[in-house]
């Protein structure tokens, strides 16, 4: 029997079954050659244990921990998210649902004051050719609207838009000693800073102007201006009386 450089390998290293090794060590004895390139595995075998050492780095292991146990986490919440996605939806969804349902629930509460610079500022000016042309155009982008515009003001401007999901509407009204802002908001029960001075009316300041403010077919109707308070009641009552 004649031994391959890797069958000695192997004899050096241990590697043979016990019959493979009576068969080798055979061989090996009556082969010059082949005990030679036992001897030169062994030396090579001895030098490298003698001369590699092992170390071991803590640091470097803890990294290493560390990384496995951010893979396994990673594995088991993907593993979670697979199994529970239907569970996490429904949640997600229920959370959409009460937030909409609180924002519903709130929209009767009196307008901030936060409200009030939306109001004045953070509405969409719209053309219009006449009065009757800015109540109709009005009317179809906010709904309700006074039928119509007194006659002793003249429409300027308009303006629509919304706050917290309520539509509002904006006139600006010229009355021949100066302007008066008419707002009219969907779905709430008043402003913040005004009080109720008689059951038709509630009264007080916004940002150092005059307010009054009524409810008219499930909308605030609020006029702003610099004039008293008894002269904007008295343009309130004409605008709803007409």
């Amino acid at each position: 029997m004649k031994l391959d450089a890797e069958s000695i390998q192997a004899y050096a290293d241990g590697e043979l079954t016990e019959t493979e090794v009576e068969a080798a060590a055979g061989a090996i004895a009556n082969d010059p050659h082949a005990a030679a390139e036992l001897e030169w595995a062994t030396m090579t075998k001895s030098l490298l244990k003698s001369k590699v050492t092992s170390e071991f780095d803590p640091a470097l292991w803890a990294k290493c921990r560390d990384r496995l146990d951010a893979i396994d986490k990673t594995k088991t919440t993907e593993a979670f998210v697979g199994k529970y996605a239907w569970a996490l939806c429904l949640v997600f969804l229920a959370g959409i649902l009460s937030a909409a349902f609180l924002n519903r629930a709130g929209a009767g509460r009196p307008l901030s004051t936060d409200h009030m610079a939306s109001l004045f500022n953070g509405l969409t000016p719209f053309s219009f050719t006449g009065s009757q042309d800015a109540i109709d155009n009005m009317r179809s982008k906010v709904g309700m609207v006074p039928s119509q515009l007194p006659n002793v003001a003249r429409c300027v401007a308009a303006a629509t838009g919304s706050i917290d999901g309520r539509r509002v509407g904006r006139f600006i009204l010229d009355d021949g000693r100066g302007f008066v802002t008419l707002f009219v908001i969907e779905g709430t029960n008043g402003v913040e800073g005004l009080s109720e001075a008689d059951q038709s009316y509630q009264c007080g300041n916004i940002n150092d102007a005059a307010a009054v403010s009524w409810k008219q077919s499930g909308y605030l109707c609020l006029l702003v201006g610099p004039r008293n308070i008894a002269e904007l009641k008295n343009l309130g009552n004409v605008i709803q009386s007409q």
